[in-house]
């Protein structure tokens, strides 16, 4: 951790992985680490929703970041 009390290993999320919704890093509810993925979530309405279905919000994530980089002709 450092000075400010913040954990260097978790990186910045910009959205919440629910409703999709920008993030800045005080803004999250939570953030946490689900099958190897950070992810923040904004509300707890979504941290609700993330708990009953969260392997969707991760394959739903996981589909879109591909779709960026094929977008954006980005390779992997």
């Amino acid at each position: 951790m450092n000075p400010q009390g913040q954990n260097n290993d978790i990186p910045e999320i910009t959205e919440c992985i629910v409703c999709g919704k920008p993030l800045t890093s005080d803004r999250a509810i939570c953030k946490l680490k689900q099958d190897g993925l950070w992810v923040a979530i904004c509300c707890p309405h979504c941290y609700d929703s993330f708990q009953k279905k969260s392997k969707y919000y991760i394959n739903k994530y996981m589909a879109l970041k591909s779709y960026k980089k094929i977008w954006h002709g980005q390779s992997e």
